[in-house]
């Protein structure tokens, strides 16, 4: 029954709260894998999204797609994969 209430949208979902607690979790791994790797927020945006400036935005409340969040946490895998 919760699911059908779900699909039809009787249950008020905040996405954006959803989303939030995914960029904090997301950004706590950056910061992890900057602090292992001794590089700044800067350089891992250059690494990961080719944006210097990706860290920063998403700090001061930037959004993000999902894949681009997939694609963050691919690129954060891969490396753990190659250490």
């Amino acid at each position: 029954m919760e699911k059908i209430r779900l699909q039809l949208g009787i249950y008020p979902i905040n996405i954006q709260s959803i989303m939030s607690k995914h960029i904090e979790n997301l950004l706590a791994e950056i910061d992890l894998y900057c602090e292992r790797k001794g590089i700044k927020p800067t350089t891992f945006g250059i690494y990961a999204m080719n944006d210097g400036k990706f860290v920063h935005r998403l700090r001061r409340g930037g959004s993000i797609r999902v894949d681009t969040m997939d694609r963050i946490k691919s690129f954060l895998s891969q490396d753990e994969k190659t250490a």
